[in-house]
């Protein structure tokens, strides 16, 4: 899906004598940034490292929000059935109980929904056991979601590129150790102004990557990346010092809401392009 046009790139020479390194994609893999690892790599013994949610991630979307959200569901039902019960209270302020009820109801239950959805999916560890293989889960994130966000920083920091699709796999992923190739870092350029970071993808011998970690604490991400290279038996492909990413892309977000017609995600080239900038320019 990452068959974008790549402008002013170089290859990387210390690694292009490995023919996965020439067959692979050199482009960023994600299409976010966090501030800091959602997971933290966690050392199960010598054959086996995992990648566990952090706590503030568990208590934030599995307690934090239904703490708040539930009480809204709850009114929102007694808005809607149990005050038409009540015999003293006027018309007016039964309409009232119930418009409202029609907002927090669906409101509440799409964000609960969402919450424990995410909860339950941070529970399941990203491993790799010498002997049981790999297993990688990557959550399915909706567009109409990413757009919000992009919609957030639009309205904060100005008129924006529309970002391009998701480049990574959603879903589960799992096979033997000896298939994956290398540990590859790149520069991820999705962040706020100056706010960006780097990413952690998994290369395969097939040539399929699959990014693990995208945030902006860049000493914890490189010190985890030789680790799991370490650990791995594998070569760490590090290009990030290199130069930098951008994607410009045809559209803008402001483009896009207003258009009639969205692009055709299957022309991936009238999107926009991959541009790379050596470092120091």
């Amino acid at each position: 899906m990452d068959d974008y046009p790549v402008e002013n790139w170089t290859p990387p020479e210390k690694f292009w004598d490995d023919s996965v390194a020439r067959k692979i994609k050199w482009t960023p893999c994600s299409t976010d940034i966090n501030e800091e690892p959602a997971r933290l790599l966690v050392n199960r013994g010598s054959s086996r490292v995992e990648f566990r949610a952090t706590r503030y991630q568990l208590i934030g979307w599995g307690c934090g929000m239904p703490f708040f959200f539930t009480p809204l569901l709850l009114s929102g039902l007694y808005g809607l059935g149990c005050f038409w019960l009540s015999p003293e209270d006027s018309l007016f302020e039964k309409l009232v109980m119930t418009g409202l009820g029609l907002v927090f109801v669906p409101v509440s239950s799409v964000i609960l929904y969402w919450s424990i959805r995410k909860a339950l999916f941070l529970r399941k560890p990203i491993y790799f056991d010498l002997n049981e293989g790999y297993f990688i889960t990557k959550d399915k994130e909706s567009d109409r979601v990413r757009r919000k966000q992009w919609r957030k920083f639009h309205k904060r920091f100005g008129d924006i590129p529309l970002a391009p699709p998701r480049l990574d796999q959603p879903g589960a992923h799992h096979g033997a150790i000896d298939q994956i190739h290398a540990i590859q870092v790149l520069d991820n350029p999705f962040g706020a102004r100056f706010r960006k970071g780097l990413e952690l993808n998994v290369v395969f011998a097939s040539g399929n990557r699959i990014n693990l970690l995208h945030h902006r604490n860049k000493p914890h991400l490189r010190k985890t990346s030789k680790i799991m290279a370490d650990f791995l038996g594998v070569p760490l492909w590090d290009d990030s010092p290199r130069g930098n990413w951008e994607f410009v892309a045809n559209f803008t977000l402001f483009e896009m809401w207003h258009a009639d017609e969205l692009p055709d995600i299957k022309e991936i080239a009238s999107l926009g392009s991959w541009v790379w900038s050596p470092r120091g320019t």
